[in-house]
């Protein structure tokens, strides 16, 4: 009995052992936190903890996306409706990191096709993660950031935001993108309301601009 328990504790150890090697091969590789947990049965946090007790150095946030090529020039000039939807988006639901240079969009797992487009605009092709019941597109560009910056899309832009300055023809499409981001539609009795939610002065300038029309 003695010996059978002692086989069966070498089988668990030797089973260890190798389950730890491919996590840490599948981290060296690339492979996220999160998606390593899930092909072994466990949570990302799980992951990380086994990664540090083993002295692997884990990824900064800044360094996650340096193994994609980035289209650094999409926002030195907004000319097409697809970057004005794009940059009207990541107003609303973007994230521009105050210390790294990150940029983060995530949106809910109905709106894939969403990100999945803009993914091609960044890496020219589909570079997503996912975080819970959500899809995460994320880069880190320096230039970018930048770009981002001078265009009205800061760091903790909440109360904030100022309506870009971009070309007149292109209102639409940024509207409809940040429409998308933190708009919405009620309808009471046939009567129908839509709702932005911003700042006083980008709520404004978006009231001026339907006016005028």
């Amino acid at each position: 009995l003695r010996h059978v328990i002692e086989a069966k504790l070498m089988i668990k150890i030797n089973l260890a052992t190798s389950v730890l090697e491919e996590i840490i091969a599948s981290y060296n590789s690339g492979m996220s936190l999160k998606k390593i947990g899930n092909n072994f049965g466990y949570s990302g946090e799980y992951i990380r903890n086994v990664l540090n007790k083993n002295n692997i150095t884990i990824r900064k946030y800044y360094e996650i996306n340096k193994k994609y090529s980035v289209n650094e020039s999409i926002f030195d000039c907004i000319d097409t409706e697809e970057k004005a939807y794009f940059l009207g988006l990541l107003f609303a639901d973007g994230n521009v990191h105050s210390k790294y240079n990150a940029i983060t969009l995530k949106l809910q797992n109905k709106d894939k096709d969403i990100l999945t487009k803009l993914s091609h605009i960044v890496f020219g092709k589909e570079v997503l993660y996912t975080s819970e019941n959500n899809y995460v597109l994320k880069f880190s560009n320096r230039h970018i950031k930048d770009k981002l910056i001078e265009l009205g899309c800061v760091p903790n832009k909440s109360l904030i935001l100022k309506f870009p300055n971009i070309n007149e023809n292109l209102y639409a499409p940024f509207i409809r993108g940040y429409f998308d981001g933190d708009g919405s539609i009620f309808s009471y009795n046939r009567d129908y309301s839509l709702n932005i939610v911003s700042t006083d002065n980008f709520c404004k300038s978006i009231q001026s601009i339907f006016l005028s029309q």
